[in-house]
């Protein structure tokens, strides 16, 4: 059987996994190049769509987030490509990085604090995800807007729970959209959907 999901690569400090991506989806790594790629393709979607507001948003949020990615030495960038079909291009991204046992912040922890203090639970039922979702009002460019961020903490094989794989999806909305919005639910559940099928290549 052929497997659909997507083979995905952390370079030499992350083993390679599979994970099954949005349709039109595409991983970039998360350089300057890549940043605008990826804002390129999103401004093509959205002016056919009609949605300049969203793009105001995307822009000024993957400025700000790419800046910090490549602060914190992450691997791995998801965001809805040009041949996105609309139902599925979300004003969101997913990012991966590398999580190492530092001495303020073990990864067990980290994940521990997680399941204390935000509500963590596994996504998967063999529980090697653990998941956790915060909001934020956030402004950027000196506009108020709001993030809602899935996190899921997956530790890497033989690392014995001291390095891990962390995968945040980051969706901009407006501030006074509610955590139970109907549209808002469906975009969680379609990426922790996908998020699921993450698997270690052997």
């Amino acid at each position: 059987m052929t497997d659909l999901r997507t083979l995905l690569r952390g370079g030499d400090a992350v083993p390679a996994f599979r994970m099954l991506l949005p349709q039109g989806w595409v991983a970039h790594r998360p350089d300057e190049r890549g940043e605008r790629q990826l804002l390129d393709a999103a401004a093509k979607k959205l002016a056919a769509a009609g949605r300049p507001e969203l793009l105001a948003q995307l822009r000024a949020h993957a400025s700000v987030a790419y800046r910090q990615l490549r602060e914190q030495r992450a691997f791995l960038v998801i965001m809805p490509g040009e041949g996105t079909p609309q139902a599925l291009f979300l004003p969101a991204t997913i990012t991966g990085i590398e999580r190492v046992d530092t001495p303020d912040a073990p990864v067990r922890e980290v994940v521990i604090d997680a399941i204390r203090s935000k509500g963590a639970k596994p996504l998967d039922r063999a529980g090697m995800i653990v998941r956790w979702v915060e909001r934020r009002d956030v402004a950027l460019d000196g506009e108020q807007t709001a993030t809602t961020s899935i996190s899921y903490m997956i530790p890497i094989p033989g690392a014995e729970r001291r390095r891990a794989v962390q995968l945040t999806a980051v969706i901009t909305h407006p501030t006074d959209l509610p955590a139970d919005d109907e549209v808002l639910e469906r975009w969680i559940a379609l990426i922790d959907t996908h998020v699921a099928t993450f698997s270690w290549e052997p």
